[in-house]
């Protein structure tokens, strides 16, 4: 498995995210994953180690993807549980008017910020 989602560097275009480390620690409930950039699939098969950009998440506590640590559903497959979370959406605020805590129950905007919400699964035959 892997993701589409175009980013341009020095005029080119590179659209192939994979992940390249998966660390999980389920005593502390931290997971850190890093994707690596290519330019496409081919590229990666060929050069593995020759990405041009990494994303690196990291989730602990209460926003740690417990989905990690179900064993016997379909779930369990970690590099699915992975690139699903990576695609969350996340809100945050557009802006807060001034006076108004952070706590309010007054609505405000939100908007998603995390840019592979959008991205495309690429799904690949593991041999």
């Amino acid at each position: 498995m892997a993701l589409r989602l175009t980013k341009t560097f020095n005029g080119y275009d590179f659209e192939y995210w994979k992940i390249i480390s998966l660390n999980i620690n389920d005593i502390k409930k931290r997971a850190i994953i890093k994707l690596g950039l290519y330019k496409d699939k081919d590229y990666r098969n060929n050069n593995p180690l020759d990405y041009v950009h990494i994303k690196t998440f990291n989730w602990a506590g209460n926003d740690f993807p417990y989905d990690f640590l179900k064993e016997g559903n379909d779930t369990y497959n970690v590099f699915k549980v992975a690139y699903d979370k990576i695609k969350e959406p996340i809100m945050k605020p557009v802006s807060l008017p001034r006076g108004i805590p952070p706590d309010s129950e007054e609505e405000v905007e939100m908007e998603n910020v995390n840019e592979f919400s959008e991205a495309e699964d690429i799904l690949e035959n593991i041999s």
